[in-house]
């Protein structure tokens, strides 16, 4: 690593220091310059609004669209209509984004799916940084399910003081139409000292793609490539060269196809794309593994998310510097259990508009950093997207209580073993005695095909059969419920004689809803069109909030140690909310929230991404962490600082965090970092939401890659590597 210490002024250089040496971070001198370096770029570079009318004009006249001015009035002006429709159901996340529709005008480049994300840190309160947490809990309470002009009258005149200075709006913002736009924005960010925040639709619980004074890209004008670059690979082509790579790729791991989707597309338009493809063959031929809500852009989904992550196979990206580059594996070895192991990453530059070989450039790191390292490394222009045999999907719905007894105990147990210890049925055969019920075997293929999440879905399955199955085991275990679990839970937690004739009545509360693909299991029947009747159908899934979490930070529970201790994390958390139906229901939809992970989720990586750990062996997500959880059963999960080497293993998900998390307290990991205390407590005391996330190693590394490809901090984003 170099450092250059004459890049550094002498005053803040010494203060960088010593701010490194009073933060509790390593004592070397190496690592206290690094840190140094990080603090310094991440505020040295010009505020967009110093730069003058004059260099203005010289980007206008390169770039295809005009440069718009930003501020909070414009805000106010083209952002709050939306939140005052009520109920916040009828509301439209594609009316705070920008497109194409001509019946939904917003052309607005700073909008954001959640009210509260135009504020530093999503709180628009001016004294939020003396504030403790639970004040600014209270704050998302009483904020949720609202209308803005329901809101309280002492926050609206926080929201309508346009001086306000917890704002966080972008000085100009620009609209890409190609990569030439896009490199000349980076180069004229690189020549007068500009910070660059990026944006797609405005989806992050961090509020990551809004940034005071910064040249906002948003790229929702770029260039569209997923209706036409659906690509199918012929396993007896001969390969030639890197054009040929993402073929070469898909079909090392398996995969006969992939698709090109633009910087500024989201997963609505990609399904779009793919379910009009396969109309056109006649056949349902392709689909790709991607987010549930259709406005939700896939590079910020991909760059965060162990799914996600391997799912690309090339990247076309605007680096710092300004090189166009696209890169991707070219060498890979095959690993018993597990995706081709990624040994080596080639990439090219365009110079001239042709493709070429660079200068020296990491691809390596960078291949890594993208994918799971969250946002801040470049402009992303393009993914090439593996795709999938378009598998017909079942979705199993339960009716928790169609018979009577509320099922919510049962599902939670009934999800940790069909989705991570599928084995468990056959092994259970032993315990029972009535050949009737014994369970029919459920391999490790039936588990993979499933996951789940909080609500009234219980399955989602892909696969002709798949629902089925799960349904079937299902009730299979509702009539074993009194021999495998019954009595650990008090007095009523068996079902009596009548009890389980009623649930057989009901078919076990469960039903399955069929779809031909997965673009059409998102349509929202009465919500899709509001805008636009006669205009395409694109799914609206997740409504826009004025808040969209409060204390929400996604803990991720170990498949292993739930597996093990599925009882005991149950029976504490019982006793924590009261042994009731009520009780169940919020563990079932706080604690063991989302479940797409399963078995084989472990040999899903490459061996070159920036997903942690714990994401790699997650059980569950757990969108809310409760104190008493964590201090329970912390160390038992991830072990103590001895076990850890000191070294902090990160145990946050990326996904829907919030900016209040932290992780625990850093001289006692097994006490969680209390939310009474004020935001300079917290920021001390207790582990940075990064280090929550990656874990002490995984980010010592990123900031290195960071400090390579983006030296002056030119990327900038809310809680990213190098920008906390």
């Amino acid at each position: 690593m170099k450092i250059h210490l004459f890049a550094f002024p002498a005053a803040v250089l010494s203060s960088a220091i010593t701010g490194a040496l009073s933060a509790d971070e390593p004592s070397s001198f190496k690592e206290q310059v690094k840190h140094a370096y990080l603090r310094y770029v991440a505020t040295s570079s010009k505020d967009a609004s110093s730069v003058t009318n004059e260099q203005w004009e010289e980007l206008d006249s390169m770039v295809s669209e005009p440069i718009i001015d930003t501020s909070p009035e414009t805000f106010l002006a083209d952002c709050i209509e939306e939140f005052n429709i009520m109920p916040v159901e009828a509301r439209s996340n594609w009316q705070l984004i920008v497109n194409d529709f001509p019946s939904i005008p917003q052309e607005s480049a700073i909008c954001m799916e959640s009210l509260y994300h135009i504020f530093k840190d999503n709180n628009p309160n001016p004294d939020a940084t003396t504030q403790d947490e639970q004040v600014r809990n209270d704050l998302y309470l009483a904020s949720l399910n609202a209308a803005y002009d329901d809101l309280p009258d002492e926050v609206q005149g926080w929201i309508q003081d346009t001086s306000n200075p917890r704002y966080n709006v972008p000085t100009k913002a620009l609209f890409p139409r190609d990569a030439d736009d896009v490199v000349a924005s980076v180069k004229f960010a690189k020549k007068y000292g500009v910070k660059i925040s990026i944006k797609n639709s405005g989806h992050s619980f961090t509020g990551s793609s809004t940034r005071k004074g910064t040249l906002l890209l948003n790229m929702r004008k770029f260039e569209r490539y997923a209706a036409k670059s659906i690509t199918e690979c012929d396993p007896n082509l001969a390969f030639e060269d890197f054009a040929d790579q993402p073929c070469r790729l898909a079909i090392a791991r398996g995969k006969l196809g992939y698709i090109r989707v633009g910087g500024g597309e989201n997963w609505g338009e990609t399904y779009k794309a793919l379910d009009e493809y396969n109309d056109k063959v006649g056949e349902d031929k392709f689909f790709v593994i991607g987010g549930e809500a259709a406005t939700v852009s896939p590079f910020g989904w991909t760059m965060q998310t162990g799914l996600g992550a391997q799912q690309v196979l090339q990247v076309e990206m605007v680096l710092a510097d300004g090189n166009h580059v696209l890169f991707g594996p070219s060498e890979w070895t095959k690993v018993e259990g597990k995706v081709p192991q990624t040994t080596a990453v080639k990439g090219v530059c365009k110079i001239r508009n042709e493709w070429t070989e660079c200068p020296e450039i990491p691809f390596a790191d960078i291949w890594r950093a993208v994918r799971g390292g969250g946002g801040g490394w470049g402009v992303v222009l393009s993914f090439y997207l593996q795709l999938h045999p378009d598998l017909s999907k079942e979705n199993v719905e339960l009716d928790y209580d169609c018979a009577g007894p509320n099922l919510s105990l049962q599902r939670i147990f009934f999800l940790v073993k069909y989705l991570h210890d599928p084995t468990y049925f056959e092994e259970a055969n032993a315990l029972i005695h009535n050949p009737d019920n014994k369970f029919d075997p459920v391999t490790v293929e039936d588990s993979n095909k499933c996951g789940a999440n909080a609500g009234t879905l219980f399955f989602e399955c892909n696969g002709a059969g798949a629902g089925l199955q799960a349904e079937k085991t299902w009730a299979q275990f509702l009539r074993n419920w009194n021999v495998l679990y019954a009595g650990h839970f008090g007095e009523d937690d068996y079902f009596t004689d009548d009890q389980l004739e009623s649930l057989a009545a009901h078919g076990y509360c469960t039903s399955i809803v069929k779809y031909r693909s997965q673009y059409q299991a998102l349509m929202t029947p009465g919500v899709v069109n509001r805008f636009d009747p006669e205009g395409p159908n694109l799914p609206n899934i997740g409504a826009p909030e004025i808040v969209a979490a409060g204390l929400y930070e996604n803990g991720i529970i170990p498949r292993k140690w739930l597996v093990e201790n599925d009882i005991a994390l149950v029976k504490m958390l019982l006793q924590m909310f009261g042994v009731t139906s009520t009780a169940a229901d919020l563990i079932r939809n706080i604690i063991l929230y989302y479940g797409s992970f399963g078995v084989a989720h472990e040999g899903t990586s490459d061996g070159m991404d920036a997903v942690s750990a714990a994401q790699r062996k997650a059980g569950f997500w757990a969108n809310m962490f409760p104190k008493v959880l964590h201090d329970a059963f912390f160390t038992d999960m991830y072990g103590t600082e001895e076990d850890n080497d000191g070294l902090f293993p990160g145990y946050i998900s990326p996904n829907h965090s919030t900016v209040v998390v932290r992780g625990p307290l850093k001289d006692d990991w097994g006490a969680a970092c209390p939310s009474d205390e004020t935001v300079a407590w917290r920021n001390e005391h207790c582990f940075s939401l990064q280090e929550a996330i990656f874990g002490t190693t995984l980010l010592k590394e990123l900031e290195l890659i960071k400090e390579k490809v983006d030296p002056d901090g030119m990327f900038t984003c809310a809680y990213c590597i190098g920008d906390n």
